[in-house]
């Protein structure tokens, strides 16, 4: 779709000021907008792609409770390729993040 398209453009734009700007957390909605699109258009391989990457960047900066978000969305896009042992092994890394946070509410998201 026509939309969709647009959108993923203005998400790359985005992305690429905010890595020439150096604003990782500006990058890691970028790179979720990416996921998003992507995941609205039906390109779940590239929206997985997209997830993984700020997954490891969210970790690497320590916002462990939108990482476990990301998983919860990982596993989303893994049930939708069928993949259900990365769906597993998604919702678990979530449920594990949440549970270090001793946030029940998410951990039960994740299961």
């Amino acid at each position: 779709c026509q939309d969709f398209q647009r959108a993923i453009e203005g998400a790359f734009v985005a992305l690429e000021r905010f890595e020439v700007a150096g604003d990782p957390d500006a990058q890691a909605v970028a790179m979720e907008m990416l996921a998003l699109g992507f995941l609205q258009s039906g390109d779940f391989s590239q929206a997985a792609k997209f997830a993984e990457q700020e997954a490891a960047l969210l970790m690497s900066l320590g916002n462990k409770p939108a990482c476990a978000r990301v998983r919860r969305l990982l596993c989303r896009l893994s049930m939708q390729r069928q993949d259900f042992s990365a769906a597993i092994r998604a919702a678990s890394e979530a449920a594990a993040v949440s549970a270090s946070l001793q946030c029940c509410s998410e951990q039960a998201a994740a299961l």
